[in-house]
Formats: structure tokens, C-alpha cells, sequence
């Protein structure tokens, strides 16, 4: 849930920040048309994306450091710590359990995507196939799963 919840929270973050351009120079929020880039709406909208966002990397970096940490956590006997983050590890092999982090670096990079690239959808669509490729390649090589059947597919 924690995996699939911060993608969505990056990208509602970075909906002020998609501005696509009018014929006539102006510029609108992508969701919102009738929201115009640089207004106070506007504004005020940045402002509550910033904030989201300050805390999705917060925990991005929280679960990076915890990914880092948890083999020595876990050979230390520090129960509490390792099961804290077992959203992260748990449905990966014992020696694969970083894979976790991968996956929320995977859901920034398509939140990202969209924002850079908002007028540009080869762009976009370019971006989005190597984000993907790179994860295909590395769930290939490294099986990470529990489940068989899941790495096979």
C-alpha cells in the first residue's frame, strides 16, 4: 500500500507544477484549465504541492536509509526497526530486499515525467519506456519476488 500510495501523493504533489501552453502565450495547470500558471490560485496551489512533496521525499529518503540499514538492523536482533519497514521488504527474497526502493524511485520517475515533458509527449512516452526498461531489466536479473510466478510473468 505504502509503495502504490507514494506514487499517487507524487504525482497529486506535482499537479500544480504541469503547465501546458495556450496558442496565445498563456499558460494553465494541466488538470485545471481554468486555473492559469503564475496567478494566486496558482499560488496557492504551488504552495500545497510543495509541501507534499517535501514530505514524499522525506520518506523516500527515510525508506532509502532504512533499506540501507535494515541487514545491519536485522543482524543486531532489532526486531522493531526491521518490522517498521517491512512494507518495503516483505514481499521480496531475503537477499534481494532493497528492490523496495527501486519500485518507489520507479513511481517518481512517472510523476516526474509528466511534469517535465507536459508539452512534449513523445518526450514523455520516451521517458516513461526507459523508466520501465531499466525496471524490467533489473526485476530480469535479479527475480526479486517470493513468488515465482510473479518474476516468471
Amino acid at each position: 500500500f505504502c509503495q502504490a500510495g507514494f506514487a499517487s501523493i507524487c504525482a497529486i504533489a506535482f499537479q500544480p507544477m504541469m503547465c501546458y501552453a495556450h496558442p496565445n502565450g498563456m499558460h494553465s495547470v494541466l488538470k485545471y484549465p481554468g486555473t492559469f500558471c503564475g496567478d494566486d490560485q496558482h499560488a496557492v496551489m504551488l504552495a500545497f504541492g510543495a509541501v507534499l512533496c517535501f514530505l514524499a521525499f522525506g520518506f523516500l529518503v527515510v525508506c532509502s536509509v532504512a533499506a540501507w540499514k535494515i541487514p545491519k538492523w536485522s543482524m543486531a536482533q532489532e526486531r522493531q526497526k526491521v518490522q517498521a519497514f517491512r512494507f518495503l521488504t516483505g514481499k521480496f527474497r531475503l537477499d534481494i530486499w532493497w528492490f523496495g526502493v527501486l519500485l518507489l524511485f520507479r513511481g517518481l520517475g512517472f510523476s516526474l515525467v509528466i511534469v517535465i515533458f507536459t508539452d512534449l509527449q513523445r518526450a514523455e512516452i520516451t521517458s516513461a519506456f526507459a523508466i520501465l526498461l531499466v525496471y524490467t531489466i533489473f526485476a530480469a536479473l535479479y527475480l526479486p519476488w517470493k513468488a515465482r510466478s510473479i518474476n516468471v510473468a
